[in-house]
């Protein structure tokens, strides 16, 4: 491989990741305002806006650190965030509406 077409990968990746983290937040902004609604909603408080909710979601993954699994090619870290993203979040929409 040459030089170019390592850096058009690299490009391309990077390209991947961040559309992955893009529509990460908006899943997981969609998942917090359905549980929003489904539990804190029924107790007295407002609603919850898409747009906020991606905005707390910001910043709990800002205050919380999730433990970056690594592998010799560097992408443990998106395979990670992907399976969060598929499996994690799906997983709590299932449990809140469960015990909603």
């Amino acid at each position: 491989m040459s030089t170019s077409d390592d850096t058009e990968l690299t490009v391309i990746g990077v390209a991947l990741a961040v559309a992955l983290v893009a529509g990460l937040l908006v899943w997981e902004g969609f998942a917090l305002v359905q549980l929003w609604r489904w539990h804190a909603a029924p107790l007295g408080m407002p609603p919850l806006t898409l747009g906020h909710a991606i905005g707390l979601n910001l910043i709990v993954n800002i205050m919380t650190v999730r433990p970056a699994a690594t592998t010799k090619d560097g992408d443990g870290a998106l395979k990670a965030l992907a399976l969060w993203g598929f499996v994690g979040v799906p997983l709590a929409l299932l449990i809140g509406w469960i015990v909603r």
